[in-house]
């Protein structure tokens, strides 16, 4: 849970607090002054054991709540959390680049996730629209979002490793943002990559995009501890982990370390048993309720229990 600020711009007039709680007693010590003037208020005290004159505090509390209130409402803010949903609509990003040949599975990163992704398909509730997206250095829409497990599947089958140099994680997110505009149910996207965007769309304005679409990202890194090789060379690929936590943590997502083939299909199956999806509350016209119950309570208390002399 968090809440988000689109005005942050407001908070300068907390500044004026002070000026106000200055006020209050600024006019409370004129009304004392001119009150005394025309009656002998030591001698009502002692009569009646009370105290004539009070700092009429509890005014002064609701007034500086109701300002506060106000202020908050201005500065625009969000209440964003997560909780539960028995069904989602799914886009299954899937990284096709040619790091996903590294041979720590067998009998590489792609054939594996091709398994893992297909597996996934067939455990999904019957009615769950499935979208596939694959990425290198751009995204390809494999497949749009449909009920249709046997099509899904055929679309997984048909996914190979693209010519396009790069791996470009900020468009796979964005393009999987966009298939899933017109889903009916909670939206999901679940990224399963090595992690290491090198191209293309920042993975951080990708972030703010799914955000503003209401969209969670969960996320899946493939690769073993060692990392992989590929044929013919000695470089090693490794997961950068950092990225896709914060893809994840950024939308509400889970983020998974797949270390073997097995690891895949239990983050998959984790996502559809977790089926958590985010929820937004826009908080303005609550705050200003508050305020106006607190600025109401207060001109009762004023024109009744704590009214001004005249």
């Amino acid at each position: 849970m968090r809440i988000l600020f689109e005005n942050l711009g407001f908070f300068w007039f907390f500044f004026i607090v002070p000026a106000i709680i200055v006020l209050h007693f600024y006019t409370l010590k004129r009304v004392k002054a001119r009150a005394l003037t025309f009656a002998n208020f030591d001698a009502i005290a002692r009569v009646t054991g009370k105290q004539v004159f009070t700092k009429n505090l509890i005014p002064l509390y609701l007034r500086v709540a109701a300002f506060v209130f106000i202020v908050l409402a201005l500065s625009s803010p969000i209440l964003e959390y997560v909780t539960k949903q028995a069904s989602a609509d799914y886009v299954l990003a899937i990284d096709s680049s040619s790091s996903m040949l590294a041979n720590d599975y067998n009998p590489n990163r792609l054939v594996a996730a091709k398994d893992a992704a297909k597996k996934f398909v067939e455990l999904a509730p019957e009615g769950t629209y499935i979208g596939i997206i694959s990425f290198a250095g751009t995204s390809f829409v494999e497949s749009g979002i449909k009920d249709k497990k046997n099509q899904v599947i055929d679309a997984i089958d048909s996914l190979q490793m693209k010519e396009v140099g790069g791996t470009d994680i900020g468009s796979a997110i964005i393009s999987a943002v966009n298939l899933l505009e017109d889903a009916k149910k909670t939206k999901s996207v679940i990224l399963l990559t090595d992690g290491r965007s090198n191209v293309g769309i920042r993975p951080e304005d990708a972030i703010d995009y799914a955000n503003e679409k209401n969209t969670v990202v969960h996320t899946i890194g493939i690769g073993t501890q060692e990392g992989g090789k590929f044929e013919g060379l000695e470089i090693i690929s490794t997961v950068d982990e950092d990225t896709l936590k914060l893809v994840a943590n950024s939308t509400f997502g889970l983020y998974y370390r797949a270390i073997g083939q097995e690891e895949i299909a239990q983050a998959y199956q984790s996502i559809i048993n977790q089926g958590q999806y985010k929820r937004i509350v826009f908080l303005p016209p609550y705050l200003l309720s508050i305020a106006f119950l607190l600025l109401l309570t207060e001109w009762f208390l004023v024109n009744m229990r704590f009214r001004t002399i005249p």
